[in-house]
């Protein structure tokens, strides 16, 4: 009988050890997720931000994209006006040129439309230096990107 007291005994410690170690095991898991409950709030809230920021930096890229974009289309005008007031101050230049000598024409001529085209021919160099002082130079296309460079 003593062996089988013994091995009930050996069978009971090894049951209380499992057990032991069952209730460790199992209080290590409620711990844990104890643990992870709490820091769900607080790493919820940084996600949240996180987000917020994401879409925040969206939103400034597709504000500098648009911005850009729009940058790019006003220094094409920009250049586009640039090159037609160009034009048309040698336009200006040009019909008076045309129009001094259709005068030195006339006058060799006789003609009495020797004074109309030389009155027209003035009046289209005057037109040429009011329309050149008149339109500013447009600035170099990086000019104001180099302030704000240079600024910073």
């Amino acid at each position: 009988m003593t062996n089988l007291h013994a091995a009930i005994d050996a069978v009971i410690i090894s049951l209380a050890a499992a057990l032991a170690i069952g209730m460790y095991f199992y209080g290590q898991y409620v711990a844990r997720r104890e643990h992870e409950i709490k820091q769900a709030a607080p790493l919820e809230a940084l996600r949240a931000k996180c987000r917020a920021h994401h879409r925040t930096i969206f939103r400034l890229q597709q504000t500098v994209a648009d911005l850009t974009a729009e940058n790019a289309e006003l220094r094409r005008q920009l250049s586009s006006q640039a090159d037609q007031s160009l034009e048309d101050h040698y336009t200006l230049l040009r019909a008076g040129q045309e129009l001094h000598l259709a005068s030195e024409t006339f006058q060799a001529m006789r003609s009495s439309h020797a004074m109309t085209a030389s009155a027209l021919s003035r009046e289209c160099y005057a037109m040429a230096g009011r329309y050149k002082a008149a339109t500013p130079t447009p600035e170099a296309p990086d000019a104001p990107v180099e302030q704000m460079e240079k600024a910073a």
